[in-house]
């Protein structure tokens, strides 16, 4: 055969030997690419990635990629349907751009400090008791002895105090001989030794008038009402015993003065020289047993007198100047002395109130009753010990003394006696024989403080809220034996004083961070965050063309008073009821100052109650619309942005708290920023090209979420001063990206990182490695939901593992221009998530070891106050290594366990934490992290700084020295289990909107220009016009998007005409795209009067056969809802034009009944007539009408081109589409071909047979394609150029059938 162009050979080849040559062209083939092509969506989403065109082919995919279809956005009904028929689609998300910002949002915070209590004094009845250990009462009672000494001084006791001189009644005399003879006699005299001698030297004194008798009151009774004030005991009405106090024995007295005779001045002295008495300890100027009491007097029968000039002058006839003569007394105390220890279960007396009762005890406050709040009540004291404030030991003293001990110490007195009282035995067993031979009615142990001194009571503070120190004053105690057991106590009575009444409703701050917000103390206590308020949608009327909505300066805060004894119409500080006055006042762009009040809200603190915060304010940003406000309903102006429930039930914990115990709080609320609150503005979610969206890229754009760096272990560098090699240093490893874009994106998932195995000891490896998991966001730790997993991953650029290169770094947007920008080298695959490596370097022993702190959801020095993240070590658990992660708190703790829930952090009030971690996912304003730390897995928990932020549990598997850290070190004994330790979880955060979250989404009859779901499409320079704009452009590279449809769900010609316009010309200028567009808003009364003249005149300018339009709008059945929705025709067409391509081809008009039924529609809102149907028609508006018995189908299929062509129909526009897709896709492999008949031949051969296919299959008459030497003239070729020509006749539809019924006379004949 011969040698051919396009043949087998080529010319150069020779055939020398004649024969047979075969060869075969197969012309059979389809070009690639064209067999499926479907449309394209643009629209917003409530998820998914926003500004970059995605390929969709699952419904499945649809749902989990961009969110399923609520009754909130058109998009998500639209891309359904049509999917389920076409198979795939092109999603292009349309989101904000802008951001906003929040001025003034109103901050509810706490205060630190205490509230002020009224001070009280409460006495205890004789049920009051200290329980005592029986086996080892000195566990109870500390008893300690030294030697005995004298004081001398003119000291003595009156009224409570031990101080001044006697000047009760003194009665001095000469003794007589008859109480020389009763005292020999009570010695038993004379049997006694030394008796001749002791009445001998009796009665010498007696001669020389040495002798004297002197009778006063007796000084026990003064501690026989120690808890009186002016002698008055407190004692209840009725009188009674109940409060009486222990009696003591006074004896070893030094009676000191002088007695004046009437034989001049001549004076006898009573005491000795101070030099005498300090060297003679053991003598004294009385008999003891010479004295004798009756009542409360006491008389000293025999005292000896010292003569000042002349020791041996005979007084005996002298008589006694009593004006003349005084007598004071000097006391031998013994230095024996004690102290209590032990917890104190009290019953206040019965009566909070009394007229009887003084209302002020030595300068303590309070009523000297059962108290305020405890009258009555059997309560836990506490722990008493005789200390005093200063930690120094306050003793009790052996009996009466003239000389106060050192001050700080003297307490009071005790009695101690028992069967061993003069025996050479321990205190212990002095002690215990005392309260073993004690009875309910016989008391062998005693004791009373003076009314000066007090026992500090290490008090219950689940019993007692004190700012400050609660003491027993005036107390006197005394030894129980039980008759009925074998146990023992000590009976308190006293008075219970202190700062423990009721609130007087002040509050003392203890807020010492600093005044400078800029320059806190960062060891002081501070103020913590509870709430921060937005606000609502209510607040549309102040949002200006600069994005600003402007909070509620001027607001306060009140708590309301109490209904409930003893705080009725008082402040009470134990409840948590508020007010808040929410106010506006903001300055206006022409100088003028808007002020107002919206309302008085009451809420509660308590969570349980109906006007919890979280109630009363809720979290819906788009409540309280303006237009829809009932007059006198509560305006809905305020949602909670911010709500730190955790940190709420903390605050109520401890909102009584007394300074002493830590301190309490108060709620507060001020405007941020405030000067000495807050610098910075906290929520300020805009930049310059916010507001000027043609000249950049806003950073405060819709965009996705993000974890936080995830750090090494700390590596000490190899290189560098010895400093630096001696300062460990965590590098920068990855962070993880959602794919989805916007605010949901910070609570679809979490990163669980595990299985981290250091460097080394991967078998082939020398870096370590890591499993790294993506977790569903609101799985638990007991049933975590795993949606990836990521085994055996590294952090080596050159491994086939390495991790950006297993789960995918490209991203890419659609800039201001919209051009595609493309950043990353690894393909993603993952459907979820993909990787930014750090730019600087790390060590080849790098490994995920922990990430960077959290930011804070809001800017400036409020982050400073915002409740921290705290971290938990949950992975080191004993019973199960590795079974739970560390890391970030997402939920209650998972198990039952001691051990496991110490790992788990709580706040001091034993309060979860992670409903305040849950306020970290969110848009982010800027980078701040407040007081955050680093989570680090070689943090230690305990003895640190960090450890406030981490659980308090260091477990039990690891080394206690360890405290909680897991080694990055290699120990062959350990690393299997440390590999399972290496286990954390880490959220993501700043996914954003890009637009104040309180713009509604409008749809239905809502739809106006300035917000069609959302976004603001009045003109050019609106926002959401530029985002369509951006997606739209991004569109009209036909090379980089196959469509060959675009729908606009939501967008309409008479309102958003710009967008319409734009999208026309995209698909004009691509050439191969149909755009089904929508036409006019229907109102919500269905009120159809003038709406198709409505409808025609929106379209009447557009002159296009690249565009059709639909009317009206249709009702359909949501199935996610359940719900009857109105959508407009876009959202039910596309599916309508794919169920047509499925059943016949593009070129078969998707109307009427066979192909044009929209089995989704349950009704039309417009029911037209045939009339309104031509009237449509005529104005080029195709209706979708409903017929009974036969649904509701599509009566039209005309493009908005004026001129009468073939094109003025859709199924022929759908035609040239698909024709002129195909021979496009088919010249793609041609190009750089060679431009000869082989070439020219091979395009015939594709494309006649498509064109036979398509005209057998009615979609044209007749055809003819020329492309050879005649139209690839030797210029054309020259000049590169291929040429060819196609000619179609496309069939046309029936849309008028016309019949002719001729009515014939009886007889005529029908031809055949």
């Amino acid at each position: 055969m011969p040698i051919q162009e396009g043949g087998r050979f080529s010319p150069t080849q020779n055939i020398v030997s004649p024969g047979v040559f075969t060869r075969e062209n197969d012309l059979s083939g389809l070009a690639q690419g064209v067999a499926n092509i479907g449309g394209a969506i643009v629209a917003p989403f409530s998820d998914g990635p926003a500004f970059f065109p995605a390929r969709i082919t699952e419904v499945a995919m649809l749902e989990q990629r961009f969110g399923v279809a609520d009754g909130v956005y058109y998009g998500p009904y639209t891309t359904k349907e049509y999917l389920i028929q076409q198979g795939v689609v092109t999603v292009v998300r349309i989101g904000g751009l802008t951001g906003y910002w929040q001025k003034n949002p109103l901050v509810v915070y706490a205060e630190p400090g205490y509230w002020n209590k009224n001070n009280d004094l409460g006495a205890l009845t004789t049920a009051s008791f200290m329980y005592l250990d029986s086996d080892a009462y000195t566990s109870n009672i500390i008893l300690e002895y030294s030697s005995s000494t004298l004081g001398s001084s003119q000291t003595g006791i009156r009224g409570v105090t031990p101080s001044g001189t006697i000047s009760s009644s003194i009665n001095v005399q000469r003794a007589t001989n008859t109480e020389v003879e009763q005292f020999l006699v009570s010695i038993n005299w004379p049997n006694a030794s030394n008796s001749s001698t002791l009445s001998a030297s009796l009665a010498a004194s007696g001669s020389k008038g040495k002798l004297f008798k002197i009778a006063t009151t007796r000084n026990s009774y003064i501690f026989s009402a120690s808890v009186v004030q002016q002698s008055l005991k407190v004692q209840p009405r009725g009188g009674s015993s109940e409060y009486v106090l222990a009696n003591f024995d006074y004896d070893k007295t030094l009676i000191s003065g002088v007695v004046s005779a009437s034989i001049g001045a001549t004076r006898y002295s009573l005491t000795y020289s101070s030099s005498y008495l300090a060297s003679v300890r053991s003598y004294y100027n009385y008999l003891t047993s010479s004295y004798t009491l009756s009542g409360n007097d006491v008389t000293y029968g025999l005292v000896f007198g010292k003569y000042a000039a002349n020791n041996m002058l005979d007084f005996s006839n002298a008589s006694i100047s009593s004006s003349k003569s005084n007598a004071g007394f000097v006391y031998r105390y013994d230095t024996s002395r004690l102290r209590l220890n032990g917890v104190v279960n009290g019953k206040f007396a019965p009566k909070a109130h009394s007229a009887v009762y003084y209302g002020d005890y030595n300068g303590k406050g309070g009523s000297l009753s059962g108290s305020v709040l405890y009258a009555g009540k059997q309560v836990n004291l506490g722990t008493v010990t005789t200390t005093n404030s200063s930690g120094a030991n306050t003793y009790l003293f052996r009996k009466i003394t003239g000389t106060t001990p050192a001050s700080g110490v003297f307490a009071g007195r005790y009695y101690l006696s028992s069967s061993v009282q003069n025996q050479d035995v321990s205190p212990e067993v002095k002690i215990s024989t005392a309260f073993n031979e004690s009875s309910e009615t016989v008391a062998y142990f005693s004791a009373s403080m003076t009314s000066s001194a007090k026992i500090s009571l290490d008090y219950d503070t689940t019993t007692f809220d004190v700012n400050g120190t609660l003491s027993l004053y005036s107390a006197s105690v005394k030894s129980i034996r039980s008759t009925t057991s074998c146990g023992s106590s000590l009976q308190f009575l006293g008075l219970v004083g202190g700062s423990y009444g009721d609130f007087n409703g002040t509050f003392t701050s203890q807020d010492t961070s600093g005044g400078d917000p800029c320059n806190p103390n960062s060891s002081a206590r501070t103020k913590m965050v509870l709430a921060v308020l937005n606000n609502t949608q209510n607040g549309s009327t102040q949002f200006n063309n600069r994005y600003e909505v402007f909070g509620f300066d001027t607001s306060t805060l009140s708590q309301l008073t109490s209904s409930v004894f003893p705080y009725k119409g008082l402040i009470n500080p134990n409840e948590n009821n508020y007010q808040l006055i929410l106010k506006y006042n903001f300055a206006n762009d022409d100088g003028t100052t808007s002020a107002g009040t919206y309302g008085y809200y009451d809420f509660t603190l308590n969570e349980s109650d109906n006007n919890y915060i979280a109630n009363v304010f809720g979290f819906d940003p788009t409540a309280g619309n303006p237009a829809k406000q009932v007059a006198g309903q509560k305006i809905e102006a305020a949602y909670n942005y911010l709500l730190f429930n955790d940190s709420i039930q903390r605050f109520i914990a401890e909102k009584t708290r007394p300074s002493a115990e830590g301190g309490g709080w108060k709620l507060s609320a001020k405007t941020a920023p405030e000067t000495g609150f807050a610098v910075g503005e906290p929520l300020k979610f805009v930049d310059q090209y916010s507001t000027n969206l043609n000249a950049g890229d806003s950073q405060f754009s819709i965009t996705n979420a993000y974890t936080p760096w995830i750090y090494s272990q700390k590596i000490a560098p190899f290189k560098g001063s010895a400093a630096a090699a001696s300062t460990p240093t965590k590098f920068q490893l990855f962070k993880v990206h959602t794919m989805s874009d916007g605010t949901l994106s910070n609570k679809k998932y979490k990163i669980e990182i595990s299985n981290v195995k250091l460097a080394g000891t991967v078998p082939g490896s020398d870096w370590g490695s890591f499993t790294l998991a993506v977790r569903a966001y609101s799985d638990t730790d007991k049933r975590p939901k795993y949606l990836e997993i990521y085994q055996n991953l590294n952090l080596n650029p050159e491994s086939a593992n390495f991790v950006a290169r297993r789960i995918g770094d490209r991203y890419a947007y659609i800039t201001f221009s919209g051009k595609i920008i493309e950043f990353g080298t690894y393909t993603n695959l993952s459907q979820f998530i993909r990787i930014e490596m750090a730019d600087g370097l790390y060590p080849e022993v790098s490994i995920p070891y922990g990430f960077e702190s959290y930011s804070t959801p809001v800017a400036g020095t409020l982050a400073d106050i915002i409740p921290p993240v705290r971290y938990s070590k949950a992975s080191i658990w004993s019973l199960a290594p590795g079974k739970y992660a560390s890391g970030t708190v997402f939920n209650d703790v998972p198990q039952a366990d001691d051990e496991l829930a110490s790992l788990y952090p709580t706040s001091s009030a034993n309060v979860g934490v992670y409903n305040d971690t849950y306020q970290y996912f969110k848009p982010l304003p800027s980078s701040v992290n407040g007081i955050n730390i680093d989570f680090d897995l070689e943090d230690k928990t305990w003895g640190t700084d960090s450890a406030k932020f981490y659980a308090n549990g260091t477990g039990s598997l690891l080394s206690p020295t360890l405290s909680g850290s897991i080694p990055s070190n290699y120990d062959p004994v350990n690393e299997s289990t440390y590999v399972r330790l290496r286990k954390f979880l880490v959220g993501f955060q700043g996914g954003f909107e890009g637009q104040w979250p309180a713009i509604p989404i409008n749809i239905g009859s809502d739809i106006t220009a300035g917000n069609t779901q959302g976004l603001d499409c009045t003109n050019i320079n609106s926002p959401g016009s530029i985002a369509y704009k951006q997606a739209i452009a991004a569109l009209g590279n036909s090379d980089e998007f196959d469509i060959n449809l675009i729908v606009l769900p939501g967008i309409f010609c008479e309102q958003h005409s710009y967008v319409t316009d734009i999208t026309i010309n995209m698909c004009e200028a691509r050439g191969d795209c149909f755009y089904i567009m929508d036409n006019i808003v229907f109102p919500a009364s269905n009120q159809t009067v003038g709406l198709i003249d409505a409808a025609v005149n929106s379209v009447a300018t557009i002159d296009s056969n690249y565009v059709g339009t639909y009317y009206p709008w249709v009702k359909i059945l949501d199935t996610n809802t359940n719900k009857i929705i109105s959508v407009p025709p876009s959202v039910v067409l596309p599916a309508v034009y794919a169920a047509n391509d499925n059943a016949a081809a593009e070129w078969y008009a998707p109307a009427g009944l066979n192909r044009g039924g929209i089995t989704t529609a349950v009704q039309v809102l417009d029911r037209l007539t045939h009339s309104e149907r031509d009237t449509l028609y005529e104005g080029r508006v195709n209706p979708i009408a409903a017929f009974p018995g036969q649904g509701i189908c599509v009566w039209g299929q005309k493009t908005l081109q004026i001129a009468p062509s073939a094109l003025d129909r859709i199924n022929v526009r759908r035609l040239l589409i698909n024709l002129k897709k195909f021979v496009a896709s088919s010249s793609n492999y041609l190009v750089f071909e060679q431009n000869v008949a082989a070439t020219r031949n091979r395009f015939l051969s594709i494309v006649n047979p498509y064109l036979e296919s398509v005209q057998q299959r009615n979609g044209i008459y007749a055809f003819q394609v020329k492309m050879d030497e005649q139209n690839n003239t030797p210029d054309l070729i020259d000049r590169n150029i291929l040429y060819g020509q196609i000619f179609i006749q496309p069939t046309r539809t029936a849309e008028f059938i016309i019949l002719d019924f001729n009515i014939l006379p009886t007889g005529a004949q029908f031809s055949s």
